[in-house]
């Protein structure tokens, strides 16, 4: 299994706690900026039309 570096920089053996709960906060967050970005990007749209 190879090492998973997380966000602090520690290896996933010297980290205390799962890299999961990073990689599934990372996800959530980049869900939330694409939807507010697309929502951005469709409410101009709609204001120039």
């Amino acid at each position: 299994m190879t090492k998973v570096i997380t966000s602090t920089g520690m290896s996933s053996s010297e980290s205390p706690f799962s890299p999961l709960i990073f990689i599934q906060i990372i996800k959530v967050t980049q869900l939330q900026l694409s939807l507010l970005l697309s929502m951005a990007l469709s409410s101009r749209f709609l204001q120039i039309e």
